[in-house]
């Protein structure tokens, strides 16, 4: 399965997210969370995540938009992929179950809408996640309190 996610905010910048003294920057954080979650739809029941997945995060440039150095959209795309692995478009964040490709920074083409974002998510080939809920699979046992 593909899906590919139109987000019509520009990715965020480094400062924008990194808090520094005082509330200002908090509140300014929380207000762009607050923006991306509300922007990034609920998946449908086909597409929550029951596997690894691969990730790629498109910005979409004005052409008086410069590229982000390499740390910083990075930076930028951590905030977006926790959201979309909460909201269930991916079972979880860690190398096991997300392939994340390197973020695309490029010029919009045609009647592309800039700036915007797009994500992309695929379906990686590999096995389904594990739990203790599955048939055939043995619990682990109760840890012992001490």
């Amino acid at each position: 399965m593909r899906i590919r996610i139109k987000v019509p905010l520009k990715l965020p910048l480094k400062n924008t997210l990194t808090p520094g003294p005082g509330n200002g920057p908090f509140f300014r954080f929380m207000a762009v969370k607050r923006q991306w979650k509300s922007a990034i739809p609920d998946p449908l029941p086909h597409q929550i995540a029951d596997g690894p997945r691969r990730l790629t995060i498109v910005r979409l440039m004005t052409t008086r938009e410069r590229p982000f150095d390499t740390g910083n959209v990075y930076y930028a795309c951590a905030a977006i992929i926790d959201i979309v692995a909460k909201k269930g478009y991916l079972v979880d964040d860690t190398s096991d179950l997300l392939e994340l490709e390197k973020p695309v920074q490029r010029l919009a083409v045609g009647d592309e809408l800039a700036p915007s974002t797009w994500i992309e998510i695929e379906d990686v080939e590999g096995p389904a996640v594990v739990t203790p809920l599955l048939p055939g699979v043995e619990k682990q046992p109760a840890r012992i309190k001490r």
